[in-house]
């Protein structure tokens, strides 16, 4: 099993969007077997993949009436108890999502809390539980997406101690690019113990093809060499509108700008990796 984890420190750069374009279209169109892994408090992958027959009254009602949570829970099991638990069973926290071949790994809002858990658990190495625990599906999947959430933090470290490469996008920011290179110093400090994690390169999101982007994407290219990756995905408004839908962008805008330069991306990376 193939490993990459998405990841910038800075966020509203597009990883829960790559991460689910990237995981549906291997299984959608490659005929990969994949694993979608959300290490993100915000579960957003999570929640576009996830069952849509909810009552909206209901969720709404419990949510902001009752300041019920829980309400919004749609998994029973989730990345979180792996976390906490050795012994949890990984495949129980398994979902199958509406797409053959690509399976999610779901987490909930309460994954804030369970960073505050693992740092005060000494009684194992905390940063090998997510990798001791995808160690026994491996021989199921063909690559396995980790979504990480924008921080630098434990939950992140176990996603990177679990990963082959790292991915990261970016937008036209200073911002975007800054937060690549903090990312590359944590990338840099989990390789002590993770030595085959590799930065299998970075991208521009949003791309809107104008003089200063042009400019910026050259400057990238001088400076980062192999580590670029040329493939800029285009501004859609429908990579914003799949989100209302519940579907992955390339089944939701099979059309779209951003569909085709993703599938882009996933033919260079499955060339390359």
């Amino acid at each position: 099993m193939k490993t990459f984890a998405i990841f910038n420190v800075k966020g509203g750069v597009g990883k829960t969007t790559s991460a689910t374009a990237i995981a549906h279209l291997l299984a959608a169109e490659h005929g990969r077997r994949v694993l979608l892994a959300d290490l993100d408090p915000q579960s957003n992958t999570s929640s576009l993949f996830g069952r849509r027959e909810a009552d909206i009254v209901r969720i709404i009602t419990s949510v902001f009436l009752d300041n019920d949570l829980g309400a919004l829970r749609q998994f029973e099991h989730t990345v979180g108890e792996l976390l906490t638990d050795p012994g949890a069973d990984v495949r129980a926290a398994i979902s199958p999502t509406r797409y053959p071949g690509l399976d999610l790994l779901p987490a909930f809002l309460d994954l804030s809390e369970v960073e505050e858990r693992l740092k005060a658990d000494i009684t194992a190495p905390q940063q090998f539980r997510l990798r001791n625990h995808l160690e026994k599906v491996s021989g199921d999947y063909d690559y396995c997406i980790l979504d990480l959430s924008p921080s630098i933090n434990l939950i992140n470290i176990n996603g990177l101690a679990a990963a082959d490469w790292v991915l990261s996008p970016m937008r036209l920011d200073l911002w975007g690019v800054a937060g690549y290179c903090i990312a590359k110093n944590l990338i840099d400090t989990v390789t002590a113990y993770n030595p085959k994690l590799a930065i299998a390169g970075c991208f521009f999101v949003q791309w809107e093809n104008k003089s200063v982007a042009r400019q910026i994407r050259d400057l990238m290219k001088q400076a980062m060499g192999e580590r670029y990756i040329d493939i800029p995905i285009r501004k859609s408004v429908k990579a914003e509108e799949m989100t209302y839908a519940g579907q992955a962008l390339a089944d939701y805008a099979p059309a779209a700008t951003a569909s085709e330069d993703y599938r882009r991306l996933v033919r260079y990376l499955l060339k390359k990796f």
